[in-house]
């Protein structure tokens, strides 16, 4: 083996010529940003040749390279001291090995920074399954954070730019800081912890306050070293400033890129195909641009602003569209049933349009809790699934486990239980941070989301508007349970007529056989008489269904779901998503504090259809019945007047019905 000598100090010159070079890079290409904002607007004539295209891809260049600068700079640096480190603890333990017994060496010396970060290399420290592996002594059984201590000094030497650079860049490396263990006693991180905890037994608005004032003690640059060498409880402070939990939030994703490429070395290949997306999807969200094309033809392009991203269980994250900076509405969206990371790209190109609409609105897309499962979601029951949900074989749970979080898990306040005081912390938390568009802050739920904001302000969320978009319940069967806080709030739902949800709104275990009367056909009437007793299997009552039906909230307004541009009636459970139609353009309105149009219910009617089974051809003229089941059938709409126009309401005027 070769030896290899090393100057530090060359090194250290070298990455001060880096982050110089970088410097210089980005001042001699400055005309370049003044190029894409012209193009951008419009304001070059059609003779000077650049193109939206051209300009974009140059700015693609030019950014790729500074981060390469930096990041080059980062690890110069990091080398520098490690080398140094190295030969620090050398010459101490030579100096020991030749100091007569019993006279002292000069003090202790740590653990060798390089000893400790040896097994980077040897893919033990990382594990194979994915796990958050802290140091070999807890294999052992044993508390040791001792190799975290060096690691640390040497990051928090780091400007926090490079900082985020190098953990970024490097997966294996915001790994190790994602799974570091708690910070020690007397550290910033230790005090953040500690108030975090205080907060959680104060109502939201206090505990928001409590934390940002906290925060705003430490210096920028030590809230950010905060942020990116512990981005878990950075990003658990929803109170903290939006830039430093998508600092603290962009580690977290770089450090389940390298879980997924641990996991993915002993995969099966549908399972490897199945992390490949993922990993890709978290590759954009660190390295693409969100574009929102506005109604007048400009654009505004900005990074993936995540304040929270966990990937544990099904997953959670928090994102913001838009412009916090310069936007003077804030609109919360609380998703349904089923929401996941995998569900979430879905989510959020749902929501783009809103954003995108509107350069004064921001949307936080709001997914910081475990949504309930769809039916089926983890696969198919097995034997012991079915005997265990039946029999009561265990003992702790009842058996009740699968078909609760498996297959009726939407019609339990389970999630919402938890998922709602949450939301209400986080939008507090919001509120401080931003105080700029939450000014203006408008709540939105949709489906299983709209108990969880239900359940919210019975903990005390405070906003001004609150959507019920096709919602599961209001959460509580009587809105005096509300705290004053939440009375105050203006209060709208929007239910298609054909919305399948109807069939659940407003209704529990108290109705469950006369309701699964209804839905099912005569002959089936039989087996309605065990409902109730199924029901109390799943546990108290309390926590079957959703609460009041959200349109007989007191003082509700009603939106209208009207029409697409098409003139067809916009139906069904998701509808109301769909962009130019009626109740679309009502969302935003709401949203942006402008003008809704009311619905009209004595101008509409509608009818059940229990669920009709399948039938085969028996004789000629008899055909066969597809059969379909329980939903709800529109007979009647105003929209049949081509000339129909629903009552208006101007939101910023302050009417009301």
């Amino acid at each position: 083996m070769r030896p290899v000598l090393v100057d530090a100090t060359r090194l250290d010159e070298l990455a001060r010529r880096l982050v110089a070079l970088e410097g210089r890079a980005r001042e001699s290409t400055v005309d370049l940003e003044a190029a894409a904002s012209a193009v951008a607007a419009r304001a070059l004539p059609v003779e000077a040749g650049l193109t939206t295209r051209t300009v974009g891809w140059a700015l693609t260049l030019r950014e790729q390279l500074l981060r390469r600068l930096l990041a080059f700079a980062a690890v110069v640096v990091v080398v520098a001291r490690g080398y140094r480190e190295t030969e620090r603890q050398v010459c101490a333990e030579l100096a020991r090995l030749l100091t007569p017994p019993g006279q002292p060496t000069g003090g202790d010396v740590a653990p060798g920074l390089v000893s400790e970060l040896s097994p980077w290399g040897t893919g033990a420290w990382l594990g194979s399954g994915g796990s958050a592996v802290a140091h070999p002594a807890a294999r052992a059984g044993t508390v040791d954070a001792s190799w975290w201590a060096p690691v640390e000094q040497t990051l928090g030497g780091l400007r926090p730019d490079l900082l985020e650079v190098l953990l970024v860049g490097t997966p294996a490396l915001a790994r190790l800081v994602a799974d570091a263990p708690a910070p020690a006693d007397g550290t910033p991180g230790a005090a953040l912890a500690t108030t975090l905890r205080r907060a959680e037994r104060l109502q939201p608005s206090d505990a928001a306050a409590l934390v940002a004032g906290h925060l705003a003690t430490l210096a920028p640059d030590v809230r950010r070293r905060l942020a990116l060498l512990q981005p878990a409880l950075m990003t658990a402070a929803a109170a903290a400033p939006v830039a430093d939990r998508v600092a603290a939030s962009r580690v977290l994703v770089a450090a389940d890129l390298a879980r997924l490429q641990g996991r993915r070395s002993s995969a099966s290949p549908s399972e490897a195909a199945r992390l490949d997306r993922r990993a890709a999807w978290e590759h954009r969200l660190l390295d693409e641009k969100v574009v929102l094309r506005h109604p007048d033809g400009t654009e505004t392009r900005h990074p993936h602003q995540l304040l929270q991203f966990d990937p544990s269980g099904d997953g959670r994250i928090v994102e913001v569209l838009g412009d916090l900076d310069r936007a003077e509405h804030l609109a919360v969206f609380v998703p349904g049933t089923g929401s996941d990371l995998d569900r979430y790209p879905g989510t959020f190109a749902r929501m783009k349009p809103f954003a995108a609409a509107s350069p004064d609105l921001a949307v936080v897309v709001w997914q910081d809790a475990d949504h309930p499962d769809q039916p089926l979601d983890d696969g198919l029951p097995t034997l012991r699934d079915v005997v265990r949900s039946v029999g009561h074989e265990d003992p702790v749970t009842g058996g009740r486990d699968w078909l609760r979080e498996h297959v009726l898990a939407a019609g339990l306040r389970d999630a919402a239980d938890v998922a709602g005081p949450a939301l209400a912390r986080d939008v507090a938390g919001l509120r401080t941070a931003a105080p700029g568009p939450t000014a203006d802050l408008t709540v939105l739920g949709h489906s299983y989301g709209g108990s969880v904001v239900g359940a919210a302000e019975l903990h005390g969320l405070v906003a001004d508007r609150v959507v019920h978009v096709a919602s599961a319940g209001a959460y509580v069967d009587d809105v005096t349970r509300y705290p004053p806080s939440a009375r105050r709030t203006q209060r709208f739902s929007m239910t298609a007529y054909d919305d399948p949800i109807r069939l659940s709104q407003g209704h529990g275990l108290s109705d469950g056989g006369y309701r699964l009367r209804q839905l099912v056909p005569s002959v089936l009437d039989p087996l309605t008489i065990g409902a109730p007793v199924v029901g109390r299997e799943l546990g108290p009552s309390s926590q079957i269904g959703h609460g009041l039906d959200p349109d007989l909230l007191p003082g509700v307004v009603r939106l209208d779901t009207g029409v697409h541009d098409d003139g067809t009636l916009v139906s069904g459970h998701s509808g109301m998503f769909t962009s130019h139609s009626t109740a679309w353009r009502n969302l935003l309105a709401v949203m942006t504090k402008g003008k809704v149009e009311v619905l009209e219910p004595q101008r509409w009617s509608s009818h059940l259809e229990p669920l009709q089974l399948p039938t085969v051809l028996q004789t000629p003229g008899h055909p066969s019945v597809p059969g379909h089941l329980p939903r709800y059938v529109v007979d009647r709409s105003p929209y049949g007047d081509p000339h129909y126009q629903p009552p208006v309401l101007d939101l910023a005027k302050g009417e009301t019905p």
